[in-house]
């Protein structure tokens, strides 16, 4: 499916909070440096504001419009306000399932043929998207959703991600450094995704009070 970002709709008539959150990669970044565009620096990934356009949606495209700094202005808003709306947003839709329960389902298991991916029976591992699986991976900035992976996996856990549509969490555990399945993800990133929808080159460890980096923490309450 091919994701496209229209302008073709009269900005007044769109409402900044009614707009979603979504990662995008540093390929996508580039494409949009000097379009006035709203984005939020999280860690090493960009976060910016979407509302999807069925109206112009089919089969084959998934068409959304971005919020931009003008919208922002002529409603009177602060990136945070609108940061808060759109998790809010997102909650309401995001997805967290075991991922051997889905896999069959998955573009996954299509366009990655031979992989050794974690085997949810030896290994718990939970999917983490929206219900239309496309641009979920941000769900994991929702308080909630950490909170729900918390429970399920212990604290910390690790997220590998896997495109700017879906995360993959596991508990971290003395079984698989970090590094090894740092290298897992830049395995697949290389043979398989596309440049436009990749995340990053490396996991990260998160917990119900935020996602590691670096040794920096951002904390929940900073965001949601």
């Amino acid at each position: 499916m091919q994701f496209s970002d229209h302008a073709v709709v009269r900005e007044e008539s769109l409402n900044p909070l009614e707009f979603l959150p979504k990662f995008i990669s540093d390929a996508r970044w580039e494409e949009l440096q000097g379009r006035n565009t709203v984005c939020v620096p999280y860690l090493d990934l960009h976060v910016v504001f979407y509302l999807p356009l069925p109206f112009l949606s089919d089969r084959e495209r998934s068409a959304s419009v971005l919020l931009t700094e003008g919208l922002l202005y002529r409603n009177g808003l602060t990136q945070d306000e609108v940061f808060r709306s759109a998790l809010r947003n997102l909650s309401a839709e995001t997805v967290v399932e075991p991922f051997g329960d889905i896999l069959s389902s998955l573009p996954l298991a299509e366009t990655f043929p031979g992989m050794e991916l974690p085997d949810s029976s030896d290994l718990p591992v939970y999917y983490v998207s929206n219900k239309a699986r496309v641009n979920g991976a941000a769900a994991i900035l929702c308080e909630s959703v950490r909170q729900e992976l918390t429970d399920l996996l212990g604290d910390p856990f690790l997220i590998l991600p896997s495109s700017v549509h879906e995360i993959l969490c596991l508990p971290a555990g003395p079984e698989h450094s970090s590094e090894e399945w740092s290298g897992i993800v830049r395995e697949i990133n290389e043979a398989w995704v596309d440049p436009m929808e990749r995340l990053a080159d490396h996991v990260y460890l998160c917990g119900a009070n935020g996602i590691l980096l670096s040794q920096n923490l951002v904390h929940a309450g900073d965001l949601s």
